[in-house]
């Protein structure tokens, strides 16, 4: 089937794309409140213009019906992207539409990385929910594209003030190196992240950022585990 993959754009026709993909795809996705960012916030999130970090959704389009999304930054300070949510249609699942997303986010970010004068990413996040029983689809798919499970304990602040931490999440990343990450780029990643992209006061941000700092200290190195063993 064809398809079509786009970039938002900070326009009209990109604002009500963005709500229609929010609607239809992204907010069914995440019945977890505390997992699911406001519409609202999605859009002043894009709209900001967030010094060190470039910010990017790009739609899957099938007959200029948006059958997939993906939303992802560029951290410049650490050289390192993240991926906050990759959301298909039910009725569109098992086609590869998320690795189609994922393969145009690398895209991308590669040319964020030209832009900031260096010469290859270094790593790329995401967060992953937690399994104990079964092994979700979205967890064999990273796996296949080299991410690994960061072994430390991690905890996503609230979304914003009236939503809550969570602590059912992993942190993953894909590097080069498939056996550890120096604690000092988490650190620096952690910092960029917690302290952009969350709404909440900066005391808020700055009591994760130091919760996970002290989990991170007498470490120089953390060892990278496989998602599926």
């Amino acid at each position: 089937m064809t398809y079509n993959i786009v970039e938002y754009q900070n326009d009209s026709a990109g604002n009500t794309m963005l709500g229609n993909m929010y609607k239809q795809i992204l907010y069914p996705a995440f019945p977890n409140e505390d997992e699911r960012e406001s519409l609202e916030n999605l859009v002043k999130y894009m709209q900001e213009d967030c010094e060190g970090e470039k910010r990017h959704v790009i739609f899957i389009l099938i007959n200029n019906a948006i059958v997939g999304s993906m939303i992802f930054s560029y951290f410049q300070e650490v050289n390192a992207g993240f991926n906050s949510y990759i959301v298909v249609d039910n009725k569109h699942k098992r086609k590869g539409y998320a690795s189609l997303l994922i393969n145009e986010a690398m895209k991308i970010l590669k040319q964020d990385v030209k832009e900031n004068g260096q010469e290859s990413l270094a790593y790329v996040f995401c967060e992953i929910n937690k399994f104990n029983n079964g092994i979700p689809s979205s967890a064999y798919m990273i796996d296949r594209l080299g991410y690994m499970l960061v072994d430390v304990e991690y905890t996503q602040p609230p979304l914003s003030v009236d939503k809550s931490a969570s602590n059912d999440l992993y942190l993953a990343v894909w590097s080069e190196n498939k056996e550890c990450i120096p604690t000092v780029d988490i650190k620096l990643f952690i910092c960029s992240f917690f302290g952009k992209a969350f709404n909440i006061p900066l005391d808020m941000r700055e009591q994760y950022i130091k919760l996970m700092y002290n989990r991170l200290s007498n470490k120089e190195t953390v060892r990278l585990i496989k998602i599926i063993k």
